[in-house]
């Protein structure tokens, strides 16, 4: 098998690649948490949309597994100055581009009406069993905001059953999606600041049986949605910024399948926390094989209010009702992460099927910019020092700064053990720099 690099990589930046590759091999003796040399160049992908008017501002946002284990990545390439284009990018299994996926392996979709917004979420529906795309943007339909829904088939061609040739529009207050989920029914959850939370039936029409119209408003709209999953009995929870305090706090909310308000979790229906009287905030969450729920997100800790170095990273759990886990860390909080003195922060959390926690984002060692952050916990909330030594890794793939935007675990069917795959956004040197496209993966 011959590894290739995407569309548009220049000779300059193959050459820094293998360079990078070269380096991480020889600081990781191999084993959990290092990168798996088997997958793309080295254990990494490297993609750059070739129709990009300005690199500086591309970048990975979300990730999904076709079922046949083929990677879609969801990235935003720069059309003008104040435009994007959404990509999707696919690599098979193993980190080689799918040239046989829309165009050269690339799905470019055209900027939206409204200047500056584009898709930051993508979720697999199953139809028919089918797999398709789906992602969520903000737009303008007329005068108005709105909320515009695309679905797509695996040969990247709009699919026109899903609303309206392919696409579906939901009035809105705001253009910004920040989390979105698939029920079990196929069903289409979105969230975004503006309206917690949108329900379309699965082929794109408004939920009825949602909210009004399928729109769920709620009356504390002080939280930010960062994150959103759905439990088997098919509530809803919910984790990002919760802005009602001094200071924006962590929290985890659950409301009931026709979006209310869960009173019987947490206090009133959410669960909130301040760690250090300073910024706090949620960007990933899951639910493990007992219902306990993890959220993950970073805290200043240690610097002054709104200093991105006090940053540490953090994970929680809680219990079904919205309770601190007292098995889990101290009364239910690991002892937050802080590499060097630099920001440190997880965007993403999986399970392992031994309940460990896999979690990635952004750490920093004193002196650096930020690279990819890989760590794994104990089901009791201590790292697990057989990943990588530390419990932690981190890697820099140019000199930039790196972070890891989603992760996935994946099976390798070449091994049948688990692997974790990360979609991360790294500049190639300092702001202003072409950013690429990156796939990462590591060995459990």
């Amino acid at each position: 098998m011959k590894p290739t690099f995407s569309l548009g990589l220049g000779l300059s930046a193959i050459v820094l690649f293998l360079s990078v590759i070269s380096a991480s091999a020889q600081t990781c003796p191999g084993g959990p948490g290092c990168l798996d040399p088997a997958f793309g160049i080295g254990g990494m992908f490297v993609a750059q949309p070739p129709l990009a008017d300005d690199p500086s501002l591309n970048g990975a946002l979300d990730m999904v597994f076709q079922s046949d284990g083929k990677i879609v990545v969801l990235a935003r390439a720069n059309d003008t100055a104040s435009s994007f284009h959404t990509v999707l990018v696919r690599y098979t299994a193993d980190g080689q581009l799918d040239a046989t996926f829309a165009s050269g392996g690339f799905l470019y979709i055209p900027a939206e009406a409204y200047a500056g917004t584009f898709a930051r979420r993508l979720i697999k529906q199953t139809i028919g069993g089918q797999d398709r795309f789906v992602i969520a943007s903000g737009d303008k339909c007329g005068a108005a905001d709105c909320v515009k829904v695309q679905r797509y088939t695996t040969a990247g061609t709009l699919d026109a059953s899903f609303g309206t040739g392919g696409v579906s529009t939901v009035p809105s207050r705001g253009l910004t999606v920040t989390a979105a989920a698939v029920q079990a029914d196929q069903k289409i959850l979105l969230g975004s600041p503006q309206y917690p939370l949108i329900r379309l039936s699965a082929n794109g029409s408004p939920d009825t049986s949602f909210g009004s119209n399928g729109i769920a408003t709620f009356n504390d709209a002080r939280m930010l949605i960062g994150s959103m999953v759905t439990q088997a009995d098919g509530k809803i929870l919910t984790a990002g910024t919760y802005i009602g305090g001094a200071s924006p706090d962590l929290y985890v909310a659950r409301f009931t399948s026709n979006g209310k308000s869960d009173g019987s979790f947490g206090t009133q229906g959410k669960w909130v926390k301040d760690f250090a009287g300073k910024d706090d905030m949620g960007n990933g969450l899951a639910v493990d094989s007992s219902d306990r729920i993890i959220a993950v997100g970073s805290a200043n800790i240690a610097g002054p209010m709104s200093d991105p170095s006090g940053w540490d990273a953090v994970i929680v759990r809680l219990t079904s009702k919205g309770t601190v886990d007292k098995t889990f860390g101290s009364n239910g909080i690991a002892a937050p992460l802080n590499i060097g003195g630099g920001e440190d922060r997880y965007r993403s959390v999986s399970i392992q099927s031994d309940g460990k926690l896999v979690v990635t984002g952004q750490g920093s060692l004193a002196g650096n910019s930020g690279d990819v952050l890989a760590a794994r916990y104990n089901t009791n909330g201590t790292l697990d020092t057989t990943f990588h030594g530390t419990g932690w890794s981190l890697t820099d793939i140019y000199g930039g700064s790196d972070l890891a935007m989603a992760a996935l675990i994946q099976l390798d069917p070449i091994c049948s053990c688990s692997k974790l795959v990360v979609a991360a956004t790294a500049p190639s040197g300092p702001a202003g720099s072409p950013q690429y496209i990156v796939g990462l993966r590591y060995n459990l």
